[in-house]
């Protein structure tokens, strides 16, 4: 409240005077009014003062001092005589202007709560002492506070405050509730589903967006379309269609690298990748393992067959497969593949493009392994290139026989062309492996051995063609084909039908004395309880007695059964009145019957000593550690040669007792016989190298038992034999081209007859067995004569 003061304004003209008196009342009254009211308000005051700090009221009489008012301020008697002239006028004018201002006080002290009311309204709240304790703690920010004191308006909550519950279940490792919503569980979520070799489903998309390689963020654009996120593998390389930015990511999504590159290494701590992609790629885009992308295949999501009930697949539920697709097929020794080529066409050495020019042959892609040997039989030019098919290096010249080549540390394929004039043809190129080229083989893939069970087929014989492709014979001689000869069974348990415009059939045998020359078609069908199960066709050529002149060089080397010379001695015999005259040449027999036949030798000891069994080996030279065909021609003063036969397989494979054991050294047996016919054909193309289909054993026991006691059986090794001699047969066969003939020894002599049932007679032919021998020699020496 303001201080009442009363001022009289000093008045010049007055209309009526003011006692003292007058004024010591008037004074006092308004002292009166003044103290009062100031009573109340401090009354008021204190009461309200209260109600804000919270204080409850205090019962009982209350107390509130009255302020003094000062006196000293007051005029004495004395004072207002020297006013006593102030008209009452301006007086009574004075008063009501501080009535006034009084009444204004009322009327605010009228919004004042009484005492009363503030004891009622006081009494409920708290006691200000327990208020400020109270708002202190949670005025402390290290204290702790409930989840609803959190202002979620005021920030993020982060997963701080998130239970391990509630952070499983988001992640979508923990149920939320105990048992999901029927049809709430996708493929993906089970622990059990895998997904094809494609990781992209064009079915989760973002459309209309791309993916930014640098900052991992989604950015709007109508021409692109952004994957999901793809779960990948750390440290391990993609590959994709397409060279649209791509983005890498941790498993709490965050961005670690991109980049525009269809095939990339994802970072240590990748989780998913996205990527971008078009519309237009939809049907064919692919996220695959690897760094060259493979087939289209749509995105599935799979379950894992060990998962899966099996029921029986029938042979209707599989699709024809071809030999290549099978992942255990492998190729043979030529590499080549005829049927693959450019005609008038030849590759850049300088780009590996391939360049249209007539008269060249430009091969196709040759899978090939890095850093390894090569020799091809002639180019002109030569190609390396990756994995994708992209150009390394190369070599572009002259032509080049026998060309030796190492290729590069990344290479995955290669492909080559030469001149028409060159030295070679489509039919006649090879290709292998190593620094030394093989005779001549046609190009296929075949069923690894191991994959294949060799022995009969669902308890009947053996379908093995155990009969050579070329039966030959002289118009005049009598030819045979024994039947035991070419089975794997017992004849006795088989029934045998010959299809052929000349000869018969007999019992044991068809035999056939030609009157005409020409070439028969022959075939042998075996059935067995009156059902099919083997059918084999050869060609059965016949020459005039005429035809041939000239002296013909022969070199026959093999085993005991040429050091018998009796097989030799036949054919000098039937020559001698033949216009075609042979000479023999060798190191071993008597006078005109020479021949390099070692009793008890295999191809392998022609090849690895120069001293066997006490009898020398001319073949080897300690240079090389190896048959040298050359050497041996220089050392025994030989300029020509016309025919080499190798008789060779008897002891090679005699001592084997089970199938699998042979069957696996029948190849480095044949990889003998290679080095031996590449050696010799080194010296001379133009030799004919005939290989001898290794003879059959006596078909009696007897002979066996008194030769091995209880060692070696006739049957065992009679197995042995069709084993050998049906892969001589499939290895040897159309190599003719190469100048690699097969001489069917093994149809014409008689298994039962032409032996002896002695110590001896196990393998060894007696007289008849030997001519018979010579017979088939002499008729294929006459095949190639007109």
């Amino acid at each position: 409240m303001k201080d009442v003061n009363v001022n009289f304004p000093p008045t010049a003209s007055p209309s009526r005077s003011v006692t003292a008196g007058d004024v010591e009342s008037l004074v006092t009254q308004v002292k009166a009014d003044v103290e009062g009211q100031l009573s109340a308000v401090s009354e008021q005051l204190t009461g309200a003062v209260k109600k804000v700090n919270g204080v409850a009221p205090v019962n009982g009489n209350v107390s509130i001092p009255i302020p003094e008012v000062d006196t000293s301020k007051l005029a004495t008697k004395t004072e207002l005589g020297d006013i006593a002239t102030i008209p009452q006028a301006n007086v009574v004018a004075a008063l009501k202007d501080k009535d006034d201002k009084i009444a204004g006080v009322t009327a605010q002290l009228a919004d004042t709560a009484t005492k009363t009311e503030l004891s009622t309204s006081v009494a409920p709240k708290a006691d200000k002492t327990y208020v400020d304790t109270e708002v202190g703690k949670k005025l402390d920010k290290t204290g702790t506070i409930a989840i609803n004191q959190i202002d979620k308006n005021k920030g993020l909550i982060d997963e701080t405050y998130l239970s391990d519950t509630l952070k499983a279940q988001m992640a979508g490792t923990t149920a939320i509730g105990p048992t999901p919503p029927n049809r709430s569980i996708t493929l993906a979520k089970t622990t059990f589903a895998k997904t094809g070799k494609n990781l992209f489903n064009k079915n989760k998309v973002t459309p209309g967006s791309r993916v930014s390689n640098t900052t991992g963020e989604l950015v709007a654009d109508a021409a692109f379309d952004s994957s999901e996120h793809i779960p990948i593998s750390p440290n391990t390389q993609y590959v994709k269609v397409g060279g649209y930015a791509y983005a890498t990511y941790t498993s709490n999504g965050v961005f670690i690298s991109g980049g525009l590159t269809t095939s990339f290494t994802t970072p240590a701590n990748a989780a998913t990748v996205r990527f971008s992609t078009t519309p237009a790629l939809a049907n064919t885009q692919q996220l695959e393992l690897g760094t060259v992308p493979t087939a289209y295949e749509a995105f599935k999501e799979m379950i894992e067959s060990k998962y899966v009930e099996k029921t029986p697949i029938m042979l209707s539920d599989i699709p024809p497969l071809s030999v290549g697709s099978l992942s255990f097929s492998k190729s043979g020794s030529n590499l080549f593949n005829k049927d693959d080529v450019v005609a008038n066409s030849y590759i850049s050495g300088t780009t590996g493009a391939v360049t249209a020019t007539s008269g060249f042959t430009a091969g196709g892609f040759l899978p090939i392994s890095p850093n390894t040997s090569y020799i091809i039989k002639v180019l002109r030019h030569i190609a390396y290139y990756d994995t994708n098919k992209t150009y390394i290096s190369g070599v572009s010249g002259s032509p080049i026989s026998n060309y030796q080549a190492t290729t590069p540390a990344n290479a995955a394929y290669m492909r080559f062309s030469w001149y028409t004039g060159d030295g070679a043809t489509v039919d006649t190129q090879q290709v292998n492996k190593g620094t030394e080229l093989l005779p001549y083989e046609n190009f296929g893939l075949k069923i690894a051995k191991e994959y294949l069970e060799l022995p009969g087929l669902s308890g009947e014989p053996d379908r093995k063609s155990i009969l050579p492709p070329n039966i030959y014979g002289v118009v005049g001689k009598e030819v045979n084909i024994y039947f035991q000869n070419t089975l794997t069974v017992p004849q006795n348990d088989v029934q045998i039908d010959v299809t052929c415009s000349v000869g018969r059939q007999d019992e044991r045998k068809w035999t056939c004395t030609p009157t005409i020359a020409g070439t028969y078609p022959l075939t042998i069908t075996v059935y067995r309880n009156f059902n099919l199960v083997k059918q084999v066709t050869t060609n059965f050529i016949v020459k005039a007695a005429t035809v041939g002149a000239g002296n013909k060089k022969v070199l026959i080397i093999g085993d005991s059964t040429v050091n018998d010379g009796r097989m030799t001695q036949r054919l000098l015999d039937l020559t001698a009145s033949d216009p075609m005259k042979v000479s023999l040449l060798g190191t071993r027999g008597a006078t005109s019957n020479k021949h390099e036949g070692r009793g008890g030798w295999t191809a392998a000891q022609y090849r690895t000593g120069d001293l066997y069994l006490g009898v020398a080996n001319p073949f080897y030279n300690s240079a090389v550690s190896d048959f040298d065909f050359s050497y041996y021609m220089t050392n025994q003063g030989y300029a020509s040669l016309d025919y080499v036969g190798i008789c060779l397989g008897i002891n090679d494979t005699f001592t084997y007792n089970n199938d699998t054991d042979l069957l696996n050294a029948i190849p480095t047996i044949l990889g003998h016989f290679d080095a031996m016919i590449n050696k010799i054909k080194v010296y001379s193309s133009t030799i004919k190298v005939g290989i001898f289909v290794t003879i059959p054993p006596n078909e009696n026991q007897d002979s066996f038992g008194l030769a091995y006691g209880n060692g070696q059986t006739q049957w065992r090794y009679k197995r042995n034999n069709a084993l050998w001699i049906d892969e001589v047969i499939k290895y040897f066969k159309g190599k003719e081209a190469q100048g690699i003939y097969l001489i069917p020894d093994n149809t014409n002599i008689d298994a039962k007859n032409g032996f002896d049932i002695d110590a001896n007679g196990g393998v060894h032919p007696n007289a008849t067995g030997y001519n018979q021998r010579g017979d088939t020699l002499y008729y294929w020496l006459k095949s190639f004569e007109s």
